[in-house]
């Protein structure tokens, strides 16, 4: 079958139909959904859904705690200067679960496919560890 693969987000014409349930990965929509993918990656598609299911909470949890962390220090610290330390740690926090789980949006993944879209979240993950060490550099700077 001719399309565009999930694996890789190249156009292909030796592509296998593979019905699956891709939730989360594909957003909220539940269900068998058919999606095309190069014979030869049609575990390693399985698999890379069936990890997402399984790390979907995980996933969640430390990206509202690391969201809390950042949007607490930082109004705390109007009040109590030393509550800005809270910020590089829920951005350390949101790059530590960048890495773990390289999860992007639905839409990236089926633009770019899941292998591009996994390497795209990582190097946001570098950004976020960039931000942090800024961040860490400015608040030494102001004690």
């Amino acid at each position: 079958m001719e399309g565009r693969s999930l694996r890789t987000g190249k156009h292909a014409s030796n592509l296998h139909e593979v019905r699956l349930d891709p939730w989360p990965l594909l957003g909220n929509k539940r269900g068998e959904q058919t999606l095309l993918v190069e014979p030869e990656h049609q575990a390693e598609l399985r698999a890379f859904v069936e990890y997402a299911r399984r790390s979907a909470k995980a996933f969640w949890a430390l990206l509202v705690a690391s969201l809390v962390l950042c949007l607490g220090g930082t109004l705390l610290s109007l009040a109590w200067a030393p509550a800005i330390w809270a910020v590089p740690a829920g951005l350390l926090l949101l790059t530590w679960m960048l890495v773990a789980y390289a999860f992007a949006t639905p839409e990236t993944i089926r633009a770019m496919g899941i292998r591009r879209s996994v390497i795209l979240a990582r190097v946001g993950a570098g950004v976020m560890f960039a931000l942090a060490v800024a961040t860490v550099l400015i608040a030494l700077r102001a004690d």
